[in-house]
């Protein structure tokens, strides 16, 4: 059985909605023990799986910056690019603006663990968890 005959196509936008929320709370809870403030914002969401559009989440975190003249100079993004209803593949951005650095979380709706992407499709040698996440913000930050 495929992951498409898994999860009607008609569902799959509300396991997509769901493992954005998932996430963001994951991620806003390891930003708080940081003492990295956070924010979400929305924005309309549709590509060549989903060409009736609709709102996502966007998550940005902004950790203090040490440029004493620009207090929140940079900002971490999580941010929805594509889900595919049909393979069950799913990707949210993690990138700093505005250098744009990034990385890719990508997953399958049924698998549990995001795998992490370079932008080079490398896969990042370790898991996505509060430890991962802390150490890829703090290299985009210094970049």
């Amino acid at each position: 059985m495929t992951v498409a005959e898994k999860i009607p196509i008609a569902a799959g936008r509300s396991v997509w909605l769901e493992t954005i929320e998932t996430l963001f709370d994951e991620v806003e809870t390891w930003a708080s023990a940081h003492g990295w403030a956070t924010q979400r914002r929305s924005k309309e969401f549709g590509d060549e799986f989903a060409p009736d559009k609709y709102i996502v989440p966007i998550l940005e975190i902004n950790p203090p910056s040490q440029r004493k003249m620009q207090p929140y100079a940079d900002s971490l993004v999580l941010e929805p690019v594509m889900f595919n209803p049909q393979t069950g593949i799913q990707r949210i951005d993690f990138y700093v603006w505005p250098t744009m650095y990034r990385v890719r979380l990508i997953r399958r709706v049924d698998q549990d663990d995001w795998i992490i992407k370079t932008e080079s499709s490398i896969n990042w040698p370790l898991p996505w968890n509060e430890a991962t996440f802390v150490q890829i913000a703090e290299e985009f930050l210094s970049a």
